[in-house]
């Protein structure tokens, strides 16, 4: 048996008795704390601080950075930056009559700061489910109602973006939405609708070929007629310029140019010239 006082005696743990202003220290330390929890509220770069102080929304919202607040206040970031929500496959779009077209779009949109109180106030769940993808959806199928297919395979899907994007600004913007751009991709119409489209699309540009052929050759037999009528003006002005002296003159200058050639002169005078040249001394 082992004997009590041959074992290691274990060191007393020093106590740590706290001055009077280290005691304060800490309090403030503490205070600090619960000041920094309770009364300042941190607001991140692109969003904006929404202030609900027990069931009352203010209207003022709290820039980026660092605010003071009430310290019963909750505070609610929401952000501003620019978002992109896409819609595939899109249903139940009609024509002007009544055909079907299936398409993929995308909406380009941010929050409006000044208005995120509002809508913290009034929409319910995510605001771009409640507020953006009905009105977007009614305003598409509206737009896309007033066109034929054709029309639209053709030229004016531009025209149905453009509008939607347009009423879908006006709409939304009074309620904090800031519409930036509305793309629409991957029109598809029916297969029949198409094919007939194609069909008439290749029958009209042979017929604008046909009448570029046509014009073509209507300029130029204008083109030849105009060379005609200008051959025989000059023509008439040659004729009526000659005389007889002209004539005898061209005559004397052939002769001296040509030893021994004979001219017969027409107009039935029988008149021949004879040139027999300069005689050779030599022989």
């Amino acid at each position: 048996m082992i004997e009590l006082e041959k074992l290691p005696k274990i060191p007393k743990i020093p106590t740590i008795r706290a001055s009077g202003f280290t005691k304060m220290l800490l309090g403030l330390a503490i205070i600090a704390a619960i000041f920094y929890f309770t009364c300042v509220a941190i607001i991140p770069a692109g969003h904006v601080g929404v202030v609900d102080r027990l069931g009352i929304v203010s209207d003022q919202e709290m820039a980026p950075g660092f605010n003071f607040k009430d310290p019963i206040a909750g505070v609610h970031p929401m952000t501003t930056k620019v978002q992109q929500h896409e819609y595939q496959n899109i249903r139940g779009t009609l024509t002007n009559e009544g055909l079907e077209v299936i398409m993929d779009a995308s909406v380009q949109w941010h929050l409006d700061p000044s208005n995120a109180s509002d809508i913290y106030k009034t929409v319910s769940g995510e605001y771009f489910d409640t507020l953006l993808t009905p009105a977007f959806m009614g305003i598409l199928r509206d737009e896309v109602k007033r066109y034929t297919g054709e029309a639209i395979y053709t030229q004016k899907s531009t025209a149905i973006q453009t509008e939607t994007e347009n009423r879908l600004r006006d709409e939304l913007g009074p309620r904090g939405l800031i519409i930036d751009r509305v793309w629409l991709r991957g029109i598809t119409l029916p297969s029949e609708l198409t094919d007939r489209i194609k069909s008439k699309l290749g029958e009209e540009q042979e017929v604008q070929k046909m009448g570029f052929t046509v014009e073509k050759q209507k300029k130029e037999a204008e083109r030849l007629l105009i060379e005609a009528d200008a051959q025989a003006a000059a023509n008439q002005m040659i004729g009526t310029s000659i005389s007889d002296t002209l004539v005898n003159w061209e005559i004397a200058k052939a002769l001296n140019k040509n030893q021994g050639a004979v001219y017969v002169l027409g107009g039935g005078t029988g008149n021949i010239l004879l040139n027999t040249g300069t005689p050779n001394p030599k022989s």
